[in-house]
């Protein structure tokens, strides 16, 4: 019985827990790393592999508000799939993808100025100078704003370095 009891004893039972808490931690330290060194240039959703979340990236400069595109009008552009609300989009973005396309792929803008990608909320962004910034949230959107010129140059100084190794 004392035997049992030493094998169950709150020490031991206490170490065991401390010692697959670590392991844990380590294992998710390595998929944090692993899933950021596969960043993709286009931020894309994880069903559809959709850029700006299926929003319709021409909208943002020829409507009064953006909107999300449809299946009928899908078209293939660095290993995404953009939707766009009518055909006559689809063939403006064709025609020049890079003047419509948001600045860091979509990635949240802000995040970018410290080497983060994470998705940009097709909902939350900036037009400045023609450029198409997503924001990841209202925060990070305001945040943007109040500095944008010296947290863009900073960004896409990230964003150039960082982009040859997304490649």
């Amino acid at each position: 019985m004392a035997n049992r009891s030493y094998f169950l004893s709150p020490t031991r039972f206490g170490h065991g827990l401390l010692m697959a808490g670590v392991g844990l931690l380590l294992g998710l330290t390595l998929q944090v790393q692993q899933a950021s060194a596969q960043v993709s240039e286009i931020r894309t959703t994880p069903i559809g592999n959709l850029a700006m979340g299926g929003f319709d990236p021409v909208t943002y400069f020829e409507a009064d508000a953006p909107a999300k595109g449809s299946d009928e009008f899908s078209y293939h552009w660095k290993g995404a799939r953009w939707l766009f609300t009518s055909q006559m989009n689809l063939e403006a973005f064709r025609a020049n993808p890079e003047t419509y396309a948001p600045a860091y792929g979509g990635h949240g803008a802000w995040p970018v100025t410290v080497g983060q990608y994470v998705f940009g909320d097709p909902r939350l962004f900036t037009i400045t100078d023609g450029r198409l910034f997503l924001h990841y949230t209202e925060n990070t959107r305001d945040q943007w704003r109040a500095d944008q010129a010296r947290l863009t140059e900073r960004a896409d100084r990230n964003w150039a370095t960082d982009l040859e190794q997304m490649r």
